[in-house]
């Protein structure tokens, strides 16, 4: 389990930091917070596509059996959602509109939006680490899915 998290999403999110690091050492402007939102959606981005690689990982597939697609499914979808939280962060906050134009993030968006990008990481991970820590799933003699009767010991 510890490999699998560290080659999907601790070195992955590392890179993100990296150049997120680099990209505010780039700029001529002072930094502010409207980056967080910005390093919240590359963490978001990250999570999405470290779905698809983890859920050819024979060990999640073993743990979900016939599921695994509808658990894939599931956590994109909801990683999904919380980029499109994000994205309204930036529409409402950093582009504005009519009606309200562009203004700084406060402290508080930029750890929300910190926030929401960490979770969409946690999502994969946590369905990472509750997959390599359950038994697999073996199909039952008479061709049904049965969970496997090994005990945690």
């Amino acid at each position: 389990m510890f490999w699998a998290l560290l080659a999907h999403i601790v070195v992955p999110g590392m890179v993100v930091l990296s150049f997120a690091g680099f990209s505010l050492a780039a700029r001529r402007t002072p930094i502010t917070w409207n980056y967080a939102i910005d390093i919240a959606v590359d963490l978001t981005i990250l999570a999405i596509g470290a779905t698809g690689a983890l859920f050819v990982d024979p060990k999640l597939i073993g743990a979900f059996g016939q599921n695994n697609a509808l658990v894939a499914l599931t956590v994109m979808v909801i990683n999904i959602g919380l980029a499109s939280i994000l994205m309204l962060f930036r529409r409402r906050v950093c582009i504005g509109d009519e009606a309200s134009p562009p203004r700084p993030v406060s402290v508080k968006i930029g750890m929300m939006a910190l926030f929401i990008g960490v979770m969409a990481l946690f999502v994969v991970g946590s369905v990472v680490a509750w997959s390599y820590l359950r038994p697999p799933i073996s199909p039952a003699p008479d061709g049904k899915t049965a969970a496997t009767t090994a005990s945690h010991s």
